[in-house]
């Protein structure tokens, strides 16, 4: 499993950096960063990743399977 951020759609919910903070980060204005785009084969990692993704609210995350 891949992730992928658009930051120019990212406002900075927290919604992903604050439940998963294995795989998302903050820059300074609190937008997201990925500190990884592969997530390793994890089952609860890629339940929280994937939750993540349908919790943002703009949008900005995706899943991109290998």
């Amino acid at each position: 499993m891949k992730i992928k951020l658009d930051t120019a759609v990212c406002r900075g919910g927290a919604r992903c950096w604050e439940n998963v903070p294995e795989v998302f980060g903050k820059d300074k204005r609190n937008h997201a960063v990925l500190l990884t785009a592969d997530i390793p084969d994890d089952p609860q990692l890629q339940s929280d990743v994937s939750w993540a993704v349908s919790a943002c609210p703009t949008g900005a995350l995706s899943i991109v399977e290998d």
